[in-house]
């Protein structure tokens, strides 16, 4: 009997395993080129602004430097990309014992008009 459930959850291995080919090409994201018909949305410092000043807990403090912004393949909270807007955000603001921190690199990303995220790697 041992020897039968061993055979069965061996041979159901092996099919799943048969079944991945790790050769299959994986479907390219969307480049910067194909995105360029993608227009700046309207109040982008705006709204950057609007989320660090709920995010940063001294904002009255920060130095932020919005860059200009650029189209292009954005990672949506669905996991898809999408076309969309890219702004380059530098922030200067203060840690827990009131030190500024130096300018740090964030970009801010926009589908549709509306604002997706802001990410600081």
């Amino acid at each position: 009997m041992k020897y039968f459930i061993a055979l069965g959850a061996t041979i159901g291995l092996l099919s799943a395993c048969a079944t991945y080919n790790p050769f299959t090409p994986i479907k390219p994201r969307l480049s910067s080129e194909d995105c360029q018909s993608v227009r700046e949305p309207p109040n982008v410092n705006q709204i950057i602004h609007n989320h660090l000043e709920v995010s940063l807990r001294d904002y009255s403090n920060t130095a932020v430097k919005i860059e200009k912004g650029r189209p292009d393949a954005v990672l949506t909270p669905q996991g898809k990309y999408a076309c969309g807007w890219v702004v380059e955000v530098w922030v200067n603001a203060k840690d827990d014992y009131g030190d500024y921190i130096g300018f740090r690199p964030g970009y801010a990303h926009f589908v549709n008009d509306s604002f997706v995220e802001l990410n600081f790697p």
